[in-house]
């Protein structure tokens, strides 16, 4: 409890930071006519990892919005978000990142770790099965519904596939047909995103 109440007090006085020079955003009727203006609206989807930060490594990101789970995947949860998004904001675009490390990071800090070699997203650190495990331990009660989930963990070499899966996943969705999917790679020591052709 002690640790909750430091990190909650700790959130509280950088918000009191934050407001000091805090700008009153848009509303949502001037954002929505912001984005007609501009053709359409604009989402992100990424990982939940705290180096993935699109606001940073794409820049000011005005109107966008950004979708975050573990992985970036898109998942059923994804799809309805965008879907109110098309309503509210003519979404036309959609990118999907995923991030990874160069391989001499990985291999300098993690040697013949054949699992952590070409990416270190918290995804390729654990399987399916050992986040069930896990799960099912902490909370036994509920195994059926941890059962029935899937995690979306991939190996380093299924990193580019996945990113291509999520979007190709994005793309068959027919309540986004006409939106354009895009599916690309973020190397988090360097900061580099680079497009990936699905």
């Amino acid at each position: 409890m002690a640790q909750s109440n430091a990190t909650i007090q700790a959130l509280l006085d950088n918000n009191h930071k934050f407001v000091e020079t805090y700008k009153v955003p848009p509303m949502m009727t001037q954002m929505r006519g912001m984005a007609k203006s501009a053709g359409g609206g604009t989402s992100i989807l990424t990982c939940v990892d705290p180096r993935c930060v699109p606001e940073q490594f794409f820049g000011p990101l005005p109107g966008v919005a950004v979708l975050r789970n573990a992985g970036g995947h898109a998942t059923d949860d994804v799809v309805n978000s965008l879907t109110v998004l098309r309503a509210l904001v003519d979404l036309k675009m959609v990118f999907v990142v995923h991030h990874t490390v160069p391989l001499h990071v990985a291999t300098r800090e993690r040697g013949a770790d054949d699992r952590a070699i070409i990416t270190d997203c918290g995804m390729t650190h654990m399987t399916d099965e050992e986040i069930r495990r896990e799960a099912k331990e902490r909370t036994p009660a509920a195994t059926p519904e941890i059962e029935s989930a899937t995690y979306g963990c991939w190996t380093p070499s299924e990193f580019e596939q996945s990113i291509k899966d999520d979007v190709r996943v994005l793309q068959k969705s027919e309540v986004l047909k006409g939106v354009n999917i895009f599916g690309f790679q973020l190397v988090t020591e360097t900061g580099i995103v680079t497009k990936i052709d699905a």
